[in-house]
């Protein structure tokens, strides 16, 4: 549900503070737009075409995703000492079947193919600052798991 939380510092700041030495962490993090757009059939990564402010506005109050891409947990947990684990399980639904994965990298071709990045190249121009120098591969993952072990 971290997903859902807009001051995601303070939330890993607090989970932090209560986490013993040695302690883990586990959380799945979905990046999709829960149907906010993809409902009405537009394009899956629609929702990170908005602004940080517009974003806030529009969905702040309403447990609308927060955006937070996948590579800022990586190094948040990297930037306080975690040892951390990544495994990718979803990919982005650009084609009617949802490709379900459970692995630490995407492999062309087996997780994702030309329609999917074609169709990364069709949003890329119009994304937030915020999200246009991801990867594809990052903007290809749809959900993520990442464990973070606290230092002993």
């Amino acid at each position: 549900m971290l997903e859902h939380i807009f001051n995601i510092d303070k939330a890993l700041e607090s989970m932090d503070a209560l986490l013993k030495p040695g302690g883990c962490m586990i959380h799945e993090v979905d990046l999709r737009d829960h149907g906010m757009f993809t409902g009405y059939g537009l394009h899956p990564l629609t929702f990170l075409t908005f602004g940080k402010g517009v974003w806030h506005y529009m969905s702040a109050d309403n447990g609308s995703p927060n955006r937070v891409p996948m590579r800022y947990y990586i190094d948040y947990f990297q930037r306080r000492g975690y040892e951390s684990e990544l495994l990718k399980i979803m990919v982005m639904p650009f084609t009617d079947q949802e490709n379900k994965v459970r692995k630490k990298e995407l492999e062309f071709g087996i997780d994702y193919d030309e329609t999917a990045l074609r169709m990364i190249r069709r949003i890329r121009p119009l994304l937030d600052s915020t999200f246009a120098s991801l990867s594809d591969e990052d903007l290809l993952v749809g959900a993520f798991v990442i464990v973070a072990r606290k230092k002993a």
